[in-house]
C-alpha cells in the first residue's frame, strides 16, 4: 500500500499541506502529476500555461533528487491513472488540494471522490487559497482571506 500526493494547480514543494500529512505517514509516498486531456484541450488554459507547469514540475524534480525522489507524470486522465497505480500497488490515502474554479476539475473530482469511496481510499483535499468550494454567498469571505493568508507556512520534512 501507498499514498499519493496528487498534484494538481499547487506545483511547490515548500507551503504544501497536502505533501506535509503525507509526509507525517511512514506509509511509502509516490508523488504524482497528469496532464490531463480535457483540460490540455480547455480554452482557458494556453501553450503558456502548460509550458509553465512542465517548468515547475522539472524545477520540483530537481528539488527531489537530493532526496532521491521524483514525481511521477502521465499523460490522460487522473481517474485512469489513479486506478492504474491502485490496481498495480494499492492506495491507501490520495492526498491534493481541493481545486476551485472550473466546472470540468469540479466534475473530475466528484468521479474520483465517487471512485475513493468504492475503492475505500482516504481521500484529503485540503483548502488552497480563501475561496470555499460550495459556498452560497461570500458572507465572511474577508474574514476568511485573513485566517488563510495568516496561517502558518506547511512545511513537509523530505
Amino acid at each position: 500500500m501507498i499514498n499519493i500526493v496528487w498534484f494538481k494547480r499547487d506545483l511547490r514543494l515548500t507551503d504544501h499541506a497536502p505533501l506535509m500529512q503525507a509526509c507525517s505517514d511512514k506509509t511509502p509516498l509516490l508523488l504524482l502529476y497528469t496532464f490531463e486531456h480535457t483540460l490540455l484541450n480547455d480554452g482557458h488554459y494556453s501553450l503558456r500555461h502548460w509550458r509553465f507547469v512542465w517548468q515547475s514540475l522539472q524545477a520540483m524534480q530537481r528539488q527531489l533528487q537530493v532526496h532521491h525522489g521524483k514525481i511521477i507524470i502521465t499523460w490522460g486522465d487522473a481517474l485512469t491513472a489513479l486506478g492504474a497505480i491502485h490496481q498495480k500497488l494499492g492506495i491507501k490515502n490520495i492526498y491534493s488540494h481541493q481545486e476551485i474554479g472550473l466546472d470540468i476539475t469540479y466534475q473530475r473530482d466528484q468521479a474520483v471522490k465517487q471512485w475513493t469511496s468504492q475503492q475505500q481510499i482516504n481521500w484529503y483535499e485540503y483548502q488552497q487559497g480563501a475561496v470555499v468550494r460550495g459556498a452560497n454567498n461570500r458572507q465572511q469571505w474577508d474574514k476568511n482571506w485573513k485566517a488563510v493568508m495568516r496561517a502558518p507556512l506547511a512545511c513537509a520534512d523530505l
